[in-house]
């Protein structure tokens, strides 16, 4: 019997809830499959079809902002 079988066999078995729990299980494994990306890609090559382009300014720009209220965020946390 192989694994297909198996799980078939077994979910035979459960109460329809739990029939539903399952093939919500299954759907997340797949979707999770899917949305998988390999690890040899890059970002640049991710957006390379995008019309989107990112400078050294923006990302320096992007830094200054997230940096600008750290201690205050912070400081809110540990109060």
């Amino acid at each position: 019997m192989n694994i297909q079988e198996t799980v078939l066999d077994n979910l035979k078995d459960l109460t329809v809830d739990k029939q539903k729990t399952v093939l919500d299980f299954v759907k997340f494994l797949r979707f999770q499959q899917e949305t998988q990306t390999p690890s040899n890609y890059t970002l640049k090559g991710l957006w390379a079809d995008l019309d989107f382009s990112v400078t050294e300014d923006d990302i320096t720009s992007i830094r200054q902002e997230m940096w600008s209220t750290f201690a205050e965020d912070l400081d809110e946390l540990v109060l």
